[in-house]
């Protein structure tokens, strides 16, 4: 019996554990596409004009301090410094978006959701930088960095990585891969056809401004 149990228990126990670090993980995740999904209503409220803009600054605010608990809780998690990044583009806070997005590859490599938001990161601060900046050196080391970055991008569909399909991430990856045409293969004509075909199909103004 001793020897029976020396066996078992031990099987028993790394079961057990594994089980309940799978449910751990699950329940993270649905925690955290409770706060994706409260970012994203903020985000639509920013295209309804009745909204306020004290309303809509103060609800993206609760949104994006819930995010920011949620990573400190649960560090190891990729998709919560992804999340994390995607929320900052879209205040436009760029380095704090960068450095949640590669805090997201250091922990896994493999995450191209991450890697995408790196690429967009990179080609806003470049069409900042043409903008302002008259140095052609610095404007073009922008755009290579974008080029390295989106060229590396294999499949950036957060889906595969335990988070929820929403109408704002087919929008993402509709623009990721017209960047990867124009910044990457080099061709901006297929990369403006594409995202004028995606605009006619559902309009967004992602779209536009890219």
């Amino acid at each position: 019996v001793a020897l029976l149990l020396g066996f078992v228990l031990p099987r028993w126990a790394a079961e057990r554990s594994a089980r309940e670090a799978a449910e751990r993980r699950q329940s993270a995740m649905q925690e955290l596409n409770r706060l994706w999904a409260e970012l994203l209503v903020v985000r639509e409220w920013t295209r309804q004009p009745f909204r306020q803009t004290a309303a809509i600054r103060e609800a993206r605010s609760r949104a994006m301090q819930g995010i920011e608990r949620f990573t400190r809780g649960h560090p190891q998690v990729a998709a919560g410094w992804y999340v994390q990044s995607r929320g900052l583009l879209q205040e436009g806070r760029l380095d704090p978006a960068r450095e949640a997005a590669s805090h997201a590859l250091r922990i896994d490599p493999s995450f191209d959701p991450a890697r995408a938001v790196m690429g967009q990161v990179r080609l806003e601060a470049w069409y900042r930088a043409l903008r302002v900046d008259n140095s052609r050196a610095s404007v073009d080391v922008l755009r290579r960095q974008a080029r390295e970055v989106l060229a590396g991008l294999q499949d950036a569909t957060p889906e595969r990585f335990g988070l929820a399909r929403t109408d704002d991430d087919a929008v993402a990856r509709t623009v990721w891969s017209a960047l990867v045409k124009a910044v990457v293969a080099g061709d901006p004509v297929a990369a403006a056809l594409a995202l004028e075909a995606a605009h006619r199909a559902s309009p967004s103004e992602e779209y536009c401004r890219w």
